[in-house]
C-alpha cells in the first residue's frame, strides 16, 4: 500500500510538474517529484524506495521515447536521491525534523543536495542532458526546498490539535493577504511588467515570504513558499517580450538559482525562528512551573508557620494553651472588655501537694494526672471565649470573660469538683486519699488604673489563700480591692 501511495503521488506531481511548463518535457521547471522522495525517504525508509523506482521509470517511458530497459534505469538513478537521503540524513542530523534547528535544517539538505547531484550525474551519463544538466540540479533542488518542508510540516492525520490549529492559522486574513501579493508580484516578475525586476525576484518575493516566515507555523508558512515555486513555474520566461528568447536558459539558471537561494534564506529564518519559540515556550513553561513550586512552597510554608504560631501557644503535654497562649488571649480580652465595660474573671489553681505525687508515684504519672486534669477543666468550660491553660508546671489558669460575680462561686466550685470527682488517688493528698486542687477566682471590669496584672496578681493571691486555709476549696474576691 505504501509504494502504491508513492507511485501515484509520484506520477500525479510529475505530471503537475510537467503540466506547468505546458507540457514541454524539454523546458526545465521547478521538479517537485525531488521533494517528494527526499520526504518518503526520510519518513517511511527504504521500504519506500521500489514504488519511487517503478514511478519514476513510468513517468520516463510515458514522456519521452526509448526502451524500457534505460527508463528503468533512469529511474534507479532517480532514486539515488531518497537513498542518499536515506544514508547521509541520519548521520547529519541529530533529530528526524528539518525545521527543529539549522543543524538538522543544514544537515538535511546537504544529504538532499548529494542526491540530487548523483541523480543527475547518473541521468547525464544514461542520457546525456546538454546544457540543461547544471539548471537541472537547481531545479530539482528547487523542488525539494519547495515541497519537501510543507509535506514534513504538515500535521498528521491524527494530530487534531495541529490541524486545528493549522486550520485557524489558513482563515487569518493576513495570510490570504500574503498569498495575494505573492501572487501578484510573481505576475509582475515574470509577466514583463516590471523589467527592472525580472532578474531580481528577491526585490518581491524574499519580504513577502521572510514575513510569512515570522507570522506563521512551519505548515502555513511553508505553504506560502510552495505557492510562490508553483506560481515561477506556471510563469515561463519563453517567449516574454521582456526578455531576449536567445537567453532563456541562461535566464532559468539565474532565477533558479536566485529562487533557492531565496527558499534558503527564508527557511532559514522560519527554523530560527521557531527555535526562539520553542526556547520563550520553555522558558514560560519553566517560569509557570517556578511559579507554582513558588506558590506550593510559600502555601507549605504558611502552614507551617500557623503550625509553629499554634504550637508556640500550645503546652505540648496536656495539649491545651500554654502560659503565652494564654497572655495573647487576655490581652485581647481585656482590650475588649475595657472596651464593652464588661466582668472579665482570671482563675489560678494548683494541683495540691503534686510535688509528693511525683515523689511518689513519678513523674510519668504525674504527667498522665496533669493531662486528666487539663482535660477535665477544659470539659467544664464550654462558654465563647472560656480558655484554660497551663500556666506552668502543676499550675493552671482559667480565663472567663462576661461571667458575673454572682456566677463565680458556683462555677468554682464545679471546677473544684470535676477534679475531685475523677477519685485519682494520691497517698499524701489529704485526709480522702484524692487527688485535689485549691482555686482563686479573681474578677473586675477593667477601667484606668486596673491592668490585666492587678487581676492576675489578685487571683494568684486568692490561690495563695486558699492553700493556707487547707487546700481543696475556693477563693474569690471581686476588684476593685
Amino acid at each position: 500500500m505504501l509504494n502504491l501511495v508513492a507511485l501515484v503521488a509520484y506520477g500525479v506531481l510529475a505530471g503537475f510538474s510537467h503540466y506547468l511548463v505546458g507540457g514541454q518535457a524539454l523546458v526545465p521547471g521547478i521538479w517537485f517529484p525531488s521533494g517528494l522522495m527526499v520526504v518518503l525517504a526520510l519518513r517511511c525508509g527504504p521500504t519506500v524506495l521500489p514504488g519511487l523506482w517503478l514511478g519514476a521509470s513510468l513517468i520516463g517511458a510515458l514522456s519521452s521515447p526509448g526502451p524500457l530497459g534505460l527508463h528503468a534505469a533512469l529511474g534507479l538513478a532517480s532514486c539515488l536521491e531518497p537513498m542518499a537521503v536515506l544514508l547521509l540524513a541520519p548521520r547529519l542530523m541529530r533529530s528526524r525534523d528539518p525545521m527543529d534547528s539549522l543543524h538538522d535544517f543544514a544537515g538535511f539538505y546537504s544529504a538532499a543536495a548529494i542526491g540530487v547531484a548523483l541523480s543527475i550525474g547518473a541521468t547525464g551519463l544514461l542520457q546525456p542532458a546538454g546544457p540543461y544538466a547544471p539548471l537541472s540540479f537547481i531545479l530539482h533542488l528547487a523542488g525539494v526546498l519547495a515541497l519537501a518542508p510543507f509535506l514534513l510540516a504538515l500535521p498528521a492525520p491524527g494530530d487534531r490539535a495541529g490541524l486545528q490549529h493549522l486550520g485557524a492559522e489558513l482563515r487569518r486574513p493576513d495570510w490570504w493577504a500574503l498569498l495575494l501579493a505573492i501572487t501578484l508580484s510573481t505576475l509582475l516578475i515574470n509577466g514583463g511588467f516590471l523589467p527592472t525586476l525580472s532578474l531580481t525576484p528577491l526585490a518581491l518575493l524574499f519580504p513577502l515570504l521572510l514575513v510569512a516566515g515570522f507570522r506563521f507555523s512551519p505548515a502555513a508558512a511553508t505553504g506560502l513558499n510552495l505557492l510562490a515555486a508553483l506560481l515561477q513555474t506556471w510563469f515561463p520566461f519563453i517567449g516574454s517580450e521582456a526578455l531576449p528568447a536567445s537567453s532563456d536558459l541562461l535566464l532559468r539558471s539565474v532565477m533558479g538559482r536566485l529562487f533557492c537561494g531565496l527558499l534558503v534564506l527564508v527557511q532559514m529564518v522560519l527554523v530560527t525562528n521557531q527555535q526562539h519559540r520553542r526556547m520563550r515556550d520553555r522558558l514560560e513553561q519553566q517560569a509557570h512551573r517556578l511559579e507554582e513550586v513558588v506558590a506550593t512552597r510559600t502555601q507549605d510554608l504558611t502552614v507551617a508557620n500557623a503550625r509553629l504560631e499554634r504550637l508556640s501557644h500550645q503546652d505540648s503535654l496536656t495539649g491545651i494553651p500554654n502560659r503565652r497562649g494564654f497572655q495573647r488571649t487576655f490581652d485581647a480580652e481585656w482590650q475588649r472588655a475595657l472596651s464593652n465595660q464588661l466582668p472579665l474573671t482570671v482563675g489560678m489553681l494548683d494541683v495540691d501537694h503534686f510535688k509528693a505525687y511525683n515523689d511518689h508515684y513519678g513523674h510519668p504519672a504525674g504527667d498522665r494526672c496533669l493531662e486528666q486534669i487539663a482535660a477535665v477543666l477544659a470539659a467544664s468550660l464550654g462558654r465563647r471565649g472560656e480558655l484554660v491553660a497551663r500556666y506552668g508546671g502543676e499550675e493552671f489558669v482559667v480565663l472567663l470573660p462576661g461571667l458575673s460575680p454572682e456566677a463565680l462561686g458556683p462555677l468554682g466550685e464545679r471546677l473544684r469538683s470535676s477534679i475531685h470527682g475523677l477519685g485519682l488517688p494520691h497517698a499524701h493528698g489529704g485526709s480522702e486519699g484524692l487527688v485535689t486542687i485549691s482555686l482563686g477566682l479573681a474578677t473586675a471590669v477593667p477601667r484606668e488604673g486596673l491592668t490585666p496584672e492587678d487581676l492576675l496578681a489578685a487571683a494568684d493571691a486568692l490561690l495563695y489563700k486558699a492553700k493556707d486555709e487547707g487546700r481543696n476549696r475556693v477563693c474569690l474576691v471581686s476588684l476593685p480591692l
